[in-house]
């Protein structure tokens, strides 16, 4: 699936998280396990996501970054999707190559 570029999670991962939530919410209603979202090369810091989830009903997010760009405060990115109330289990980072 493609979507538009995300607000940078560096700069607002409030609006990141927002993102996800919107997206997991959509696919939730699906019985998606997977989701693999594609933001663009262009896209900073994070050109995609991989949302995942586990049997326990929490979800995993694995952040693409490109080559260049330096993946931001995933803590702070984890922290705030807490906050909205998402049962996240984890989130990592990828390079996208």
């Amino acid at each position: 699936m493609a979507v538009a570029a995300p607000p940078p999670a560096a700069v607002d991962p409030s609006a990141f998280a927002d993102l996800v939530n919107q997206l997991w919410l959509r696919e939730q209603q699906k019985t998606t396990r997977e989701l693999r979202v594609r933001f663009g090369d262009g896209a900073w810091p994070a050109t995609g996501a991989r949302l995942l989830r586990h049997d326990d009903g929490s979800f995993g997010i694995e952040v693409s970054v490109g080559r260049h760009s330096q993946p931001g405060d995933i803590d702070a990115l984890y922290r705030t999707l807490l906050d909205r109330g998402l049962p996240v289990a984890s989130v990592t980072v990828a390079r996208d190559v």
